[in-house]
């Protein structure tokens, strides 16, 4: 599989500017930092502003990098989600609504099912970490689940 060269600049670009990104959050914390949120509220907090159905790229890309800022999800998870289908994933599998926003659990079980069936073991595993990182932030947007006894 060979790789187009704005396919890979992009890639590369991505990566750079994730590895930018943490460096830059490795400082140490000072006194007049805010408090960092709790896992649980962080999900919460993304779920509620984000419709994983309704997205655009960079609204994902975003909720991947605040979720790996707070070591939530792996940086293959983020790089995953950070980047571009069109231009690294060879295009888009499922329809993209006239405002640019993407059903991306969607998009990505039908990436997942055709790495799959290709016998494309390591996509599908990084696939499937990134959907259930998506399934969860869609999980957060319903609400918290209360047991009925």
């Amino acid at each position: 599989m060979t790789i187009a060269p704005l396919a890979a600049l992009s890639l590369a670009n991505t990566a750079f500017s994730l590895l930018r990104g943490l460096m830059g959050g490795a400082s140490a914390p000072t006194a007049a930092a805010a408090p960092r949120p709790t896992p649980a509220s962080l999900w919460h907090e993304l779920g509620a502003r984000l419709d994983v159905r309704a997205a655009t790229p960079a609204e994902i890309a975003q909720a991947a990098q605040v979720l790996c800022d707070a070591g939530l999800i792996t940086l293959e998870e983020c790089a995953t989600l950070c980047l571009d289908p069109v231009t690294v994933g060879g295009g888009m599998r499922t329809p993209i609504q006239a405002t640019g926003r993407v059903d991306w659990l969607a998009e990505f079980h039908t990436r997942l099912q055709e790495a799959q069936a290709q016998g494309q073991s390591l996509s599908a595993s990084r696939l499937e970490a990134a959907l259930e990182v998506l399934q969860r932030l869609a999980a957060a947007r319903r609400g918290p689940v209360h047991a009925v006894a």
